[in-house]
């Protein structure tokens, strides 16, 4: 028997990127020289392809995170059977509103992410919306007791109050599918340009 939980609704897709600086400053001209933005030239293809990269994900060094934002509107969705056994709105998962906490969490209140020497450092975001993840854990019965949440209060100072991870009985779920759509994009600076 399994258990699938669903992350309905809205979240953050991002990647942290570290270029040398030398490459950044011709990125940085060529900027200057176009009057454009980051995030217009970061998701720029041809733009990308002159400085080296194939795609902005093959500018991620250290790999792709999601953020499953916690809010009135998104849901985890737990089913049995195909059939709905419980909802959670992710907004309660903050449990700093209640007298005795309802689920198992994890606040990280401010993510730094350390700087590579002689890089510029960077994230490229995207703003999601749809099935976030979906997990599946073969079990004949799930407890909450079992499941402890992770929550991202800051990245680099940038408010997300979101959902990183989801851990079940003190290992990390993997995630076994995903159908969002892209609804924004975004350039969060590490590294001082």
């Amino acid at each position: 028997m399994s258990i699938v939980l669903n992350l309905f609704g809205d979240g953050i897709r991002y990647w942290i990127c570290d270029i040398p600086i030398a490459r950044f400053e011709k990125m940085k001209q060529f900027k200057e020289q176009e009057n454009s933005d980051w995030v217009q030239l970061f998701y720029d293809l041809s733009f990308l392809k002159d400085f080296g990269f194939d795609h902005w994900s093959s500018m991620a060094t250290r790999g792709e995170f999601k953020l499953f934002l916690l809010n009135n509107q998104n849901r985890i969705e737990f089913k049995k059977k195909s059939k709905l056994s419980e909802r959670i709105i992710t907004h309660d998962l903050d449990n700093s509103r209640t007298f005795l906490p309802l689920y198992q969490t994890h606040i990280i209140e401010n993510c730094k992410i350390p700087k590579v020497e002689n890089c510029v450092s960077f994230i490229l975001a995207q703003q999601e919306t749809g099935l976030f993840a979906k997990y599946e854990i073969n079990i004949e019965k799930l407890l909450f007791s079992d499941l402890e949440f992770h929550l991202v209060q800051q990245i680099e100072g940038n408010d997300i109050n979101a959902l990183s991870e989801i851990y079940f009985q003190g290992s990390t779920m993997k995630q076994t599918n995903e159908e969002t759509l892209v609804r924004s994009s975004k350039v969060w600076w590490i590294s001082e340009i």
